[in-house]
């Protein structure tokens, strides 16, 4: 496309060269990925859930590290920022959004595994099901 351009070409031709390179790179970094997670059965419990891949199966595992320290599952929740803001003054009392003081990538995450189940899932589930009933109820 760029043989009619000489000076075109001299700008992108390493940028295509070093985006070649990057994408080798990009694939054997995915090659350990996936290894890392077929050997580890936490992962790949997660990943029987629609929606949830590899990335996310191991962002989760690296961020809730030793789950017996959490007392209760929703504190798996606070601990992600998604809990709701408390607010409290005098005789006013409301929850309001998610706080967001959490670990940002998890939460992040989890939120691509959300969007993933409820719009490219066509495989039945009951989590599917839940989700679509709180998409319908709270908004996508």
């Amino acid at each position: 496309m760029v043989e009619d351009f000489a000076r075109f070409a001299v700008i992108v031709e390493p940028l295509l060269t070093d985006r070649a390179v990057m994408r080798q790179q990009l694939d054997a970094l995915h090659k350990v990925l996936l290894y890392v997670v077929r050997d580890d059965p936490v992962c790949r419990r997660f990943m029987t859930m629609p929606g949830v891949g590899p990335v996310v199966a191991l962002t989760h595992r690296a961020s809730v590290d030793q789950p017996h320290r959490f007392v209760h599952s929703r504190d798996v929740g606070a601990h992600a920022g998604l809990r709701p803001k408390r607010y409290q003054a005098s005789e006013i009392e409301y929850d309001g959004g998610i706080s967001k003081c959490g670990d940002a990538l998890l939460r992040s995450m989890l939120y691509d595994a959300a969007q993933s189940t409820l719009t490219h899932s066509k495989k039945w589930s009951l989590f599917k099901t839940w989700a679509m009933r709180v998409a319908q109820r709270r908004g996508v």
